[in-house]
Formats: structure tokens, C-alpha cells, sequence
């Protein structure tokens, strides 16, 4: 966007756990985060008055500064709040598969048309952009912004050589793929010379199923298959 108009300025409001990814990107004035898991924590530890703070003044960074246009890409009922909470003249919503934003998400904002059900995500966001600068968009992007630290920290945690690094674990069960399909991945890939790394947050339950994955996998020396698990930083993975 700021590609195509050099005068955009952009804020993003993002969940603290994904924030990192943004950090230092050269085209995000402001990042507001919303601290979902702290003020979830909050109110089961029996502390609803801070939890009620904590969202107050994150609701007045939110509405601090009149908008042009508010985009919301995640189509849900907690993006569609903060979409209808922001000050903005212009509010869109991202297209969905079926037919209208999930949750009543789409209140808040003018859903933008999916001209094609086989779009990628990514896609489907640029067709938001799109709709709000009035021309279209190549499927490209500017990249997150690394230091080379991080770089650095990121290809000694790898390390080198041909490898597919899978991350199985999922939020929900049922968004969750068998250890078995996995493993059938993992096979077929490793068979063409790829080391198999697995990547998590970490804990028992993913050790297990890591263990799984890679159990009779064909080793390749030095350079084996083995699991980061809690090893991998966000922005590393990325």
C-alpha cells in the first residue's frame, strides 16, 4: 500500500503473542497491541476490575487517532469489535468463503466481494487494499524486517544443508493433522535428501508427537532430523 500511495501511514492493531513479527517494519507507524492472553489471565485469576483497565486503555489507543480507512483482515467477532470500536470514515472487511465475515464480523464493516473462491489468503487481503486505493495490487511483498542477529541465530538453530521445518501443533484439535499424515510427510520428504525438523512452543504432548514424526526416519549423519521444540523464537521461524 504505502508502495502505491507514499502518504499512507499505517497503524496495526495485533495480539500480543503475533506482535513480534511487525516489530521494525519500515511501513507500520504504531503497533497496538491487544493483550489478550494477559487479560484472559486476568479475569480467570479473579482480577476482572485490572482486566476491565487493561481493555479501557487498550480501546483508547485503539480510538486515539481518526482514520482515513479501518481494514479488517481477520473477519472474526474480536477483529470486527475493534473494527467497529476505531475511528474511521471508511471500514472493510475482508471477503470469506462463505459468503459473509464469520461472527457477526461483518456489522462492523463493508465486506469487500470474493471475485474467486480458490484465492489465497493473501490474496483475498489484497483484494481489501484493493477496493480501498482503487487499483490492484501485485501478489508481492516488502518482507519482514530482520537484523542480522537474528539471522544469524536463526541458521545456527537450523543448520545447514537441504530442510523442511514443519510446525504440526495447532490452537484446536480439530484443526490438527494425524501424527501418521505427518509422519507420512516426513518420510517422503526426508527420502529426498531433507532433514526433518519439527518446530513447537513445546511441553510433553508435543515431544511425544514429535518423537513420532521422526521415529525411523533415515539419518544423514551430522546433519539429523531432530526437534526445536521451544527453541525457535517467532521471528526465527519466520
Amino acid at each position: 500500500m504505502p508502495r502505491r500511495g507514499p502518504s499512507v501511514s499505517i497503524d496495526w492493531i495485533v495480539e500480543d503473542r503475533c506482535a513480534d513479527l511487525l516489530k521494525g517494519h519500515p511501513h507500520i507507524r504504531e503497533i497496538i497491541l491487544f493483550k489478550r492472553s494477559e487479560i484472559s489471565g486476568l479475569w480467570r485469576k479473579g482480577h476482572p476490575i485490572r482486566a476491565l483497565r487493561e481493555l479501557s486503555s487498550e480501546v483508547g489507543a485503539l480510538r486515539r487517532s481518526p482514520y482515513a480507512a479501518v481494514l479488517d483482515f481477520q473477519g472474526l467477532l474480536k477483529s470486527g469489535i475493534a473494527t467497529g470500536l476505531a475511528r474511521g470514515a471508511t471500514k472493510l472487511g475482508s471477503p470469506s468463503t462463505y459468503g459473509r465475515m464469520k461472527e457477526g464480523a461483518g456489522l462492523f464493516s463493508r465486506q469487500v466481494p470474493l471475485t474467486d473462491i480458490g484465492l489465497h489468503l493473501v490474496e483475498r487481503h489484497l483484494l481489501v487494499a484493493e477496493e480501498l486505493l482503487g487499483v490492484p495490487l501485485p501478489p508481492e511483498s516488502t518482507g519482514l524486517v530482520f537484523g542480522e542477529e537474528e539471522i544469524r541465530s536463526a541458521r545456527e538453530k537450523v543448520g545447514t544443508g537441504p530442510f523442511l521445518l514443519i510446525h504440526p501443533f495447532a490452537s484446536w484439535p480439530t484443526r490438527s493433522w494425524s501424527v501418521d499424515s505427518w509422519k507420512e510427510v516426513a518420510e517422503e520428504i526426508a527420502g529426498r535428501g531433507f532433514r526433518i525438523l519439527v518446530a513447537g512452543a513445546g511441553g510433553a504432548s508435543q515431544e511425544e508427537f514429535a518423537r513420532k514424526i521422526l521415529e525411523g526416519l533415515p539419518e544423514r549423519g551430522q546433519k539429523a532430523h531432530r526437534a526445536l521444540l521451544g527453541t525457535l523464537t517467532l521471528r526465527e521461524l519466520a
